[in-house]
């Protein structure tokens, strides 16, 4: 009677103690691993948000990345545009420069008796001459219109270049004003040289200087200028290229 009694006892006392241990595991479960489970998706949480903030990190350095070799380029196409432009003004100046130069000292210097010493030929060569010089005024016309593209009208440069041009202007109006008379006293001289008259050559020459003589007077103030603003430009100038 005892045993059975024992053994149900010792079933009951077993499936009590399991219990509770099944109760206490269960409690401590609930306590402890809702703990964990909730760190555990905080973890997972965090480092759901560690990729989304990676990820968007790396889009934001993408999209900087475009932006900056965007802007690098920009700036690039600037500085080039920024030289090209630098060069071609300087082109320009100094094709100016040797324009101007080149009126001055291969053909204002030069007067209609200094071009070939055969008779026949010298009057085609005046005409050659002329044709020249007005050549240049003109082209001296057109460049300082370029220039004034790329240079402000107050620039230094600009100032002499327009200083220049009045002269030029002025000179161009002297030149063609006694052009015919100059031709015509010139003329003369060669065909009263190839008569042999001395008479008349002694006079044709005397014509051609009164002519000539007219001619270099009212030339003296806008070629004086001429001068002086061609020293100033060459000052500017090398300022500008230094």
């Amino acid at each position: 009677m005892l045993e059975p009694i024992f053994s149900i006892r010792m079933e009951y006392i077993y499936i009590t103690v399991t219990v509770n241990i099944i109760l206490t595991l269960f409690t401590v479960f609930k306590i402890f691993g809702k703990s964990y489970l909730t760190e555990k998706g905080k973890n997972l949480a965090t480092k759901q948000d560690i990729a989304d903030i990676t990820f968007k990190i790396e889009g934001v350095k993408v999209l900087y990345s475009k932006e900056i070799e965007s802007l690098r380029a920009s700036l690039l196409q600037g500085v080039n545009k920024k030289h090209l432009f630098l060069q071609k003004s300087t082109d320009l100046l100094l094709n100016y420069y040797d324009k101007v130069l080149i009126l001055n000292f291969a053909k204002l210097s030069k007067s209609f008796g200094d071009f070939i010493s055969e008779e026949d030929q010298k009057m085609s060569a005046v005409v050659k001459y002329i044709g020249e010089i007005n050549d240049l005024f003109d082209q001296l016309m057109v460049d300082y219109h370029r220039l004034s593209v790329f240079l402000d009208g107050k620039n230094e440069l600009m100032v002499c270049t327009s200083e220049i041009i009045t002269s030029v202007l002025k000179i161009k109006k002297v030149f063609n004003n006694h052009t015919g008379e100059r031709k015509i006293a010139l003329f003369k001289e060669m065909a009263a040289f190839k008569s042999k008259n001395f008479q008349d050559y002694e006079k044709a020459v005397h014509e051609n200087n009164a002519v000539s003589a007219k001619y270099y007077e009212e030339l003296k103030n806008p070629y004086e200028a001429f001068q002086k603003q061609i020293s100033s430009f060459v000052e500017k100038l090398t300022l500008y290229l230094s």
